[in-house]
């Protein structure tokens, strides 16, 4: 818990990199700005609007002594088998996939047969050779 913790939209004046999915927040962009001190410790933190619009999907379903750490967003997909979540998650890789450019240029992204949904390899590997939304397993050619 913090010891104390604002947020604001802003305006960006100049680029800043987003604490969620590292893309670029470009000037003149809204985004949400937050600060605190936690542990004693001043942090202050830049998050995009869409990066923003899915933590407030996910700190929705969390229990009220359960926070989501900044820069934990990607970590926060547990239940995959909730839909609110796989959906949350789809589209926190879109967000990463259209924001970040070195994310897009180091990531290697399949399909599942399946569900048709989105993923990284790392993602499949984490899961054993399956898909993380439908268990469908993925062969690679």
């Amino acid at each position: 818990m913090s010891d104390c913790y604002t947020f604001k939209q802003r305006r960006a004046r100049k680029e800043h990199i987003c604490v969620e999915c590292k893309g670029v927040i470009k000037k003149n962009e809204q985004y949400t700005y937050h600060s605190g001190v936690w542990e004693g410790i001043g942090q202050d933190f830049k998050v995009c609007c869409d990066c923003q619009e899915l933590r407030d999907t996910i700190t929705e379903g969390l229990f009220h002594d359960e926070v989501l750490v900044f820069g934990g967003l990607s970590d926060s997909f547990d239940d995959m088998n909730d839909p609110t979540i796989s959906k949350a998650h789809d589209k926190f890789l879109e967000t990463m996939y259209k924001r970040n450019k070195k994310f897009h240029d180091e990531m290697t992204w399949i399909y599942c047969w399946c569900c048709n949904k989105m993923m990284t390899l790392k993602e499949r590997s984490l899961n054993d050779g399956f898909c993380p939304k439908c268990h469908a397993e993925i062969e690679l050619d």
